[in-house]
Order: C-alpha cells, then sequence, then structure tokens
C-alpha cells in the first residue's frame, strides 16, 4: 500500500522536489522511519498512521510521504517523508502534537519506531577516487 501526498508549501520550480535549496544551501531532507507491524495489530495501527500522516502534511516544510510494505516481510513498513530542512522535521518530530500519536502508535507496536534522516549526496563523497 502507497500513499502519496504533496505539499501546500510552493516548491522550487527550478530545482524541483527533492533538490529544493533554503538559504544556506541546505537541500531538502529524507526521513525514513522503520515500523514492525504484527498481522494482528495492523487494524489497530491503521487509524494512528493516517492520523499521523493527516497532521504532518499540514506542518511547515513537509513536501510529501510514502508508506511502502515489504514483499518478503509483510510485518515491516517503510515510511520515506521529504521535508524541506532538517529544522522543519525536528520541529514536527519534538511537537506534542505529534508525540502524542506517535506514543499511541509505540504502544499498539510493543516497541520504538526507528527513524534516519538522509540527504541526497551530490558530489563523490571520496574525491581522490
Amino acid at each position: 500500500m502507497m500513499f502519496l501526498f504533496r505539499a501546500k508549501q510552493k516548491l522550487d520550480p527550478i530545482n524541483g522536489c527533492g533538490f529544493s535549496k533554503k538559504k544556506g544551501g541546505q537541500m531538502s531532507v529524507k526521513v525514513v522511519i522503520r515500523r514492525v507491524v504484527p498481522q494482528d495489530r495492523v487494524e489497530d495501527l491503521a487509524p494512528l498512521l493516517r492520523q499521523l500522516r493527516t497532521r504532518a502534511t499540514h506542518q511547515w516544510g513537509y513536501i510529501s510521504g510514502e508508506t511502502l510494505r515489504r514483499l518478503d516481510k509483510p510485518d515491516e513498513y517503510l515510511v520515506i517523508s521529504t521535508w524541506a530542512s532538517t529544522e522543519d522535521w525536528n520541529r514536527w518530530a519534538k511537537s506534542q502534537e505529534r508525540n502524542e500519536v506517535q506514543g499511541k502508535i509505540d504502544t499498539v507496536l510493543g516497541g520504538k519506531t526507528e527513524y534516519g534522516i538522509f540527504q541526497y549526496e551530490l558530489s563523490n563523497p571520496n574525491p581522490d577516487s
């Protein structure tokens, strides 16, 4: 199952969605969220995830998001969201509004959700190679 939402804020028309730069040259970031959902808890979790996604779409800096289910391990879900900056994601991640719903999600899952923040790497990280 995949969901795609677009931000209400305008994107950079030249650089496009994934490469929009803010002042100071910071590029957008991808936040990867991994959750293992026991099959008997999917029905309990689905409305909480929809609620979290709906609220995220109204946050400043939110660009898009999608939810993926792993084919070879159907209890594993990956959420990939795009934010205009790390600061925008952190503001949302630390908000009371998000943490109330996230707490319910972690209770249903019986554990903590895993997060990672990634940025596009446009240059060679090893310039000598």
